[in-house]
C-alpha cells in the first residue's frame, strides 16, 4: 500500500504560526492592559484598609528610659515642658502616675510616628485632660502638645501612608443615662502637621470608608449604635488638612456628631522638672 505524504508549503506554516502567536500575544496584552486599567482605576478610589497602631504601654522605667534616650534626661521623677503663649492652659509639669493611680494605670501611651519621630499620650496630673504630644527628633519645632478631654483610652489608625487618626473615648461620660460616652478624633501626619478641626461623636463610630488619592480626600463612614450609616457625609482634606461636610444642619445627625476645634501649643523645650 502506497502511502500518500501531504506537505504544506514552509511559508504558509510560518505564516499561519505567525498569526496565532499574533492573536495569543494580543489576547496577552488585553490582560494586560485590562489589569492595569484596573489597579489604575482601584487606586483612585481606594479603601485599602486602616491599619491599627499597637502602642508601646509605658510603665515608669520605660517612661523614664524615653526621655533618657531622646532628650538625654537621666532618671528624671517629674518633666517640664515649656509651651508658647497662648489663651489655653497647657499643663508644664508631668508625673508618671500610672504605678500609684488605678485610674492612669496603663495609659501612658507610646505611637510610633516615623523613624524620628513619636506621638506620645499622657494624661495630666490634675485629672482634667488626656494630651497628646508629638516630638519630631531631627525638627524639635514641630513638637506640640494637645488637648482633649480625660480619655479612659485611645485607638490609632493609620489611613494613609502618612496621615494618623487618633480616637480618645471618654466611656465613662453619661448624658440622661445613656451608656454611649463620647469619641474624639484628630488627624494628624507622620510629619507633625495637626489638622484644625476634629470630630466629636455621641453613639456612633467613625471609621475609613475610601480614600481618593486623586483628590487627596479620606471619606468618613459613620456608623450608629441603631444601625444607621453616613458613608461620604464626612471627609477629610489632606492636602489642605481640612475636615468637610456635605451636611448644612448638624441636626441632620440628631446632634450626635459635631465638628470642634483642636486645641494644640508648640512645645519650646522638654526638661527635668527642679520641684
Amino acid at each position: 500500500m502506497t502511502g500518500i505524504a501531504i506537505r504544506f508549503p514552509l511559508q504558509q506554516v510560518h505564516s499561519n504560526c505567525y498569526f496565532w502567536n499574533m492573536i495569543a500575544s494580543g489576547k496577552h496584552l488585553l490582560h494586560t492592559i485590562t489589569f492595569v486599567l484596573l489597579f489604575f482605576v482601584f487606586c483612585l478610589n481606594s479603601s485599602f484598609g486602616q491599619t491599627l497602631i499597637k502602642p508601646q504601654v509605658l510603665d515608669n522605667a520605660e517612661w523614664q528610659g524615653f526621655f533618657a534616650k531622646h532628650f538625654h534626661l537621666k532618671n528624671i521623677r517629674a518633666l517640664k515642658t515649656t509651651v508658647a503663649p497662648g489663651d489655653i492652659p497647657y499643663p508644664t509639669v508631668w508625673k508618671y502616675e500610672g504605678d500609684i493611680d488605678k485610674e492612669k494605670k496603663g495609659k501612658y501611651l507610646l505611637f510610633p510616628a516615623g523613624p524620628d519621630a513619636d506621638f506620645l499620650v499622657m494624661p495630666s496630673n490634675n485629672n482634667v485632660g488626656t494630651y497628646l504630644l508629638y516630638f519630631n527628633y531631627p525638627h524639635p519645632e514641630k513638637d506640640f502638645v494637645e488637648m482633649n478631654f480625660m480619655a479612659d483610652s485611645v485607638i490609632c489608625r493609620q489611613v494613609t501612608k502618612d496621615i494618623f487618626m487618633f480616637q480618645f473615648n471618654d466611656d465613662g461620660f453619661k448624658i440622661g443615662g445613656d451608656s454611649s460616652g463620647f469619641k474624639r478624633y484628630i488627624f494628624v501626619s507622620t510629619s507633625g502637621r495637626l489638622a484644625s478641626k476634629s470630630l466629636v461623636a455621641h453613639t456612633c463610630v467613625v471609621t475609613l470608608n475610601s480614600v481618593d488619592t486623586v483628590r487627596s480626600l479620606v471619606y468618613l463612614y459613620i456608623n450608629y449604635n441603631n444601625g444607621a450609616a453616613y458613608k461620604k457625609n464626612f471627609r477629610f482634606d489632606y492636602h489642605n488638612y481640612l475636615l468637610l461636610t456635605d451636611l448644612n444642619d448638624m441636626e441632620d445627625l440628631n446632634g450626635s456628631i459635631v465638628i470642634d476645634s483642636v486645641h494644640y501649643c508648640p512645645i519650646k523645650s522638654v526638661e527635668e522638672a527642679t520641684k
